[in-house]
């Protein structure tokens, strides 16, 4: 909402140039606060330091790096994902339309998204229930190739291009707005 607002540069960076009264300079960071002390009922200003911002795009940077060069090691690319399936209490709660906006998400049609909820449960649930589920965990644990990443020469090249918001190549991200008018 920062970025897309006009507050925050591609680069994950508070605008100093814009006068808000939510924007607080402390030394060489800056932080933005979501609620003050007086509206947070825990006494304490509530705020998103560009620290903070910095560790998500660390993460997404990392997510979305380690994505393209998996499907390049089955010679494919992120065009040509037909569904993505998001699991977990973090998926449960991810806004698609937002994921995209800082690229922690490939830019692909919002019907692609798919949301399997406690998919480890599941699992455990259908191997420990059912012969058949347990057979086919065998065969696909039989498949599993093992790629160490951080090895791979292209993977840190990868991760700081994924860095800025969406990414440096803002063409793969064609349905990101650089923010609201």
């Amino acid at each position: 909402e920062l970025f897309l607002a006009g507050q925050l540069n591609s680069a994950g960076i508070i605008r100093r140039d814009r006068t808000s009264s939510a924007v607080r300079i402390e030394g060489s960071r800056a932080c933005y606060v979501l609620a003050t002390a007086a509206e947070s009922g825990t006494g304490r200003d509530i705020v998103v330091t560009e620290a903070d911002i910095e560790k998500v795009l660390r993460a997404k940077a990392a997510v979305y790096s380690m994505t393209e060069l998996l499907l390049k090691q089955i010679g494919s690319s992120v065009r040509n994902v037909a569904k993505v399936y998001l699991s977990g209490d973090f998926a449960r709660h991810c806004n698609i339309e937002r994921a995209r906006v800082v690229g922690l998400v490939p830019d692909l049609p919002s019907e692609r998204f798919f949301f399997l909820g406690n998919a480890s449960l599941m699992g455990t649930r259908g191997v420990l229930l059912s012969s058949r589920h347990r057979r086919k965990q065998h065969d696909i644990a039989k498949r599993i190739k093992y790629v160490e990443l951080s090895k791979s020469p292209s993977y840190m090249e990868k991760c700081t291009e994924a860095l800025p918001i969406p990414h440096s190549d803002t063409a793969l991200f064609p349905r990101v707005p650089t923010r609201r008018k």
